[in-house]
């Protein structure tokens, strides 16, 4: 089964009716790529799906040596199992690593030059919802950028804000990683629970 295909449209579906709501208030563009400087947290589907387009990439070279060295700057600081890629439950570990990674290095998929993600089709379901309104289900709103509704009051806010359900994919694994493990080593993340294709 193609888990994407019962994702991604419902998220393509929240994006779009955000961008409908808030239009100019929404500054996200190619080019601007603030929120590339930092880790979080993706699904073992977003694992694959990036990895996806890894193969065969005409700088898959290139990005798999960027990987490998984000990788290997946060080996001792990374929150969960290292030999498996895996994030652990623990949030306060979590958001201290978040919180010390905040614009140390770009996220390996980002062609810092160009200011553009080159595994743009690929991306992580929270870059796609990174800077909008968004609520899914009954989990947190998700995070806005600093340069989105600049100058918006609560309530132009409040209005451009988008509820959709959550998407329940029966049997996907649940386990987190960060992008950089997902794209570096060709041994890591290739248990059975990374794969979602």
């Amino acid at each position: 089964m193609n888990f994407d295909e019962l994702i991604l449209p419902a998220v393509e579906a929240a994006v779009a009716e955000s961008r409908r709501r808030a239009g100019e208030w929404i500054a996200c563009r190619a080019g601007c790529a603030g929120c590339c400087n930092a880790a979080f947290a993706i699904t073992a589907l977003d694992a694959s799906r990036l990895r996806a387009g890894l193969r065969g990439h005409p700088h898959e070279e290139a990005i798999r040596a960027r990987a490998a060295a984000y990788a290997a700057a946060v080996r001792d600081t990374f929150p969960g199992e290292w030999a498996a890629g895996r994030l652990t439950d623990d949030e306060a570990w979590r958001d201290w690593f978040f919180a010390r990674m905040k614009g140390r290095m770009a996220c390996p998929a980002l062609d810092v030059a160009r200011g553009e993600c080159e595994l743009y089709e690929h991306r992580p379901v929270a870059c796609r919802l990174h800077g909008h309104l968004i609520q899914i289900g009954a989990a947190a709103e998700t995070s806005r950028c600093a340069l989105c509704f600049v100058g918006a009051t609560a309530a132009e806010m409040a209005a451009c804000r988008v509820r959709v359900e959550e998407c329940e994919v029966p049997g996907l694994e649940e386990s987190h990683t960060i992008v950089a493990l997902a794209l570096s080593a060709s041994d890591m993340l290739e248990s059975s629970i990374w794969h979602c294709e």
